[in-house]
């Protein structure tokens, strides 16, 4: 059953374990078929994330109803789709073997930390890393939530920072109120408070085009 589609791409990796949730659906992209299902992965604490999957139906003879009633285990990468702003998990591998849900990303700051309160109460950063995928010439624009130590180091995360991030992928739900009605909407995003600057060399590129 684990067959394994491409090199891991070492500036996006995720490991995720969980068990599929709800109906698993099919479709054609460019000529070649795609498994869309959602994964719940449970955290330490006992919460579960809904996280999106799309798996390549080449990656496995078929998705029967047994899938549903065991953990199955994912390696992949996570991407972005254009024009909107859910967050998948793309597939490389499959495995019948548990993995920790853990993230690993590469890539440039493309939005500058936000701090900002929970309705919760709780403090967190949020900010996003683009991540480009030279193989395919495409950026996966990638929302991160910071907690203690990103905070503290807010003010040396600006645009343009080569930034290494290590997290986990997690789901949230956000209340909207929309013209007296309670709506709900389901949120991704990278969890981490795990980040180091690889470059900044930028900013000294930006001072010296101030000067001039």
């Amino acid at each position: 059953m684990i067959l394994n589609n491409s090199k891991e791409t070492k500036k996006n990796v995720i490991t995720l374990s969980g068990t599929i949730s709800g109906k698993v659906t099919s479709n054609f992209v460019n000529n070649e078929e795609i498994y869309t299902f959602q994964i719940k992965s449970e955290r330490t604490t006992g919460k579960l994330d809904l996280i999106n999957v799309h798996l390549q139906k080449k990656l496995t003879i078929d998705i029967n109803p047994l899938w549903k009633q065991m953990p199955i285990g994912i390696i992949g990468e996570i991407r972005t789709c254009p024009n909107t702003s859910e967050i998948i998990v793309f597939a490389n591998e499959l495995s019948l073997y548990h993995m920790k849900n853990a993230v690993k990303l590469i890539g440039t700051i493309s939005k500058e930390p936000l701090i900002k309160q929970t309705y919760r109460g709780k403090i967190i950063s949020e900010f996003e890393v683009e991540v480009v995928d030279t193989s395919k010439k495409v950026s996966y624009f990638i929302p991160v939530v910071g907690f203690h130590n990103i905070i503290a180091m807010a003010d040396n995360i600006k645009l343009r920072t080569l930034v290494e991030i290590q997290g986990r992928l997690e789901s949230r739900v956000i209340h909207i109120n929309k013209d007296d009605i309670d709506l709900h909407e389901v949120l991704h995003d990278v969890a981490t408070d795990s980040l180091r600057i690889i470059d900044n060399s930028h900013k000294k590129e930006d001072k010296d085009n101030e000067q001039r």
